[in-house]
């Protein structure tokens, strides 16, 4: 699958409304991406835990956190979740930050997605 050519991406950072929609996304890409290598207890112990809506709603909250959603025709593709952290000597910059989640699909679907 693929974008189809023309279809523009945008990125918008998230806020609090957008908490059950990354919950769903994430819920959704960690299990097409995890399944196929874990049983079926040990995936529905971990989502059970780390997707719930409330929780993301403390992560958006958190100082520094920053969600990154990708977009297409308005429809969410994937997210990023930033927050600011002390660099390693070997990165240089005035704000480093720390990639703490990454959720996108093994492959991608949606608006704009055919197969090739």
């Amino acid at each position: 699958m693929a974008l189809k050519q023309g279809i523009r991406i945008s990125v918008r950072v998230g806020d609090a409304v957008d908490a059950g929609m990354l919950t769903e996304l994430g819920r959704r890409t960690f299990h097409e991406t995890f399944a196929a290598d874990n049983t079926p207890e040990d995936m529905a112990a971990h989502m059970q835990a780390a997707f719930v809506v409330e929780r993301v709603v403390d992560e958006l909250r958190q100082p520094g956190s920053v969600f990154l959603i990708a977009e297409a025709l308005s429809k969410a593709l994937g997210y990023a979740r930033l927050e600011p952290a002390p660099a390693p000597e070997c990165v240089r910059g005035p704000s480093p930050v720390r990639l703490i989640k990454l959720y996108s699909p093994p492959t991608p679907s949606g608006p704009g997605s055919e197969r090739r």
